[in-house]
């Protein structure tokens, strides 16, 4: 079996290479080659060996992709322009619910509300000599908790910026849960009951054990479990109790977060290592 040479082939992602090197420190295959991408017509692996097919994917949210992209276009070094406001307000939405995180709202904050409908409430605080939101009147403070998923908005004291409503980013925190079923676990399971259609594509038509690899970032949706597993319980050899449900057409799940690695498997279930050397 020999690599694809194919330049765009061989091109691989930070993430595929470290997925290879997940499947090769815990499934002791090191003779994964490179699938080259146009091999037949539809999805194909990235990887394969006599004995295993691999395929990579990075844990995203569409919600706050499309968040940091509308945010990415609208900001500049000109504040949203709000008639009759005086001062420049620094405001930071919150994403936790779009990150997978524990949060009383629901999706991501809704950018055009925020130009839309926060500036009169910013003018009530200017007439009121209030120049942050968490120390507004209740009924302020609500309406603008709303509307920024609960994130920040406060008076930016600068002569550098003209007045009006400054977006510069979103935030997003981090839940603990009592347990790793509930940390890591379940947000897992989500995943694949909502995202692991594409990777199940992939594996049709192969032969060899069907490994899926999921790697998760250190930000963004990947930000509490990855949290999870290098603070709360970053003891190795504490695994989840409950199993995953794994799809038809995957055989093996690894999950790579950092420099940890938890594989699951129906017939052994959990197994969790360190892949530092």
């Amino acid at each position: 079996m020999a690599t694809c040479t194919h330049p765009k082939c061989l091109k691989e992602s930070p993430e595929e290479q470290l997925g290879k090197t997940a499947v090769s420190v815990l499934l002791g295959d090191n003779e994964l080659d490179r699938v080259c991408e146009n091999e037949r017509p539809g999805s194909v692996v990235d990887y394969r060996s006599t004995r295993t097919a691999v395929e990579v994917k990075a844990l995203k949210s569409g919600e706050l992709e499309n968040l940091r992209a509308t945010i990415d276009r609208k900001v500049s070094n000109s504040p949203i322009g709000v008639p009759g406001l005086q001062k420049t307000w620094f405001v930071m939405p919150d994403a936790t619910a779009a990150a997978g995180g524990r949060s009383e709202y629901h999706g991501a904050p809704s950018i055009r509300q925020i130009e839309t409908q926060l500036g009169p409430l910013l003018l009530e605080l200017e007439q009121q000599g209030v120049d942050d939101a968490f120390t507004a009147p209740w009924k302020l403070q609500s309406q603008i908790s709303s509307i920024l998923h609960g994130g920040s908005c406060s008076v930016f004291e600068t002569s550098e910026f003209t007045p009006g409503i400054l977006l510069t980013g979103y935030q997003y925190g981090h839940s603990r849960p009592f347990s790793l079923d509930r940390a890591f676990r379940d947000k897992i399971q989500s995943w694949i009951d909502a995202d692991s259609v594409n990777m199940v594509q992939s594996f049709v038509g192969e032969s060899g054990l069907r490994c899926g690899v999921l790697i998760v970032p250190s930000n963004g949706a990947g930000f509490s479990i990855a949290r999870s597993l290098s603070e709360d319980f970053s003891d190795v050899r504490i695994v989840p109790q409950e199993p995953l449900l794994l799809p038809d057409g995957i055989d093996i799940l690894i999950v790579v977060a950092g420099d940890q690695a938890v594989e699951f498997t129906p017939s052994r279930q959990w197994r969790r290592i360190s892949l530092e050397r």
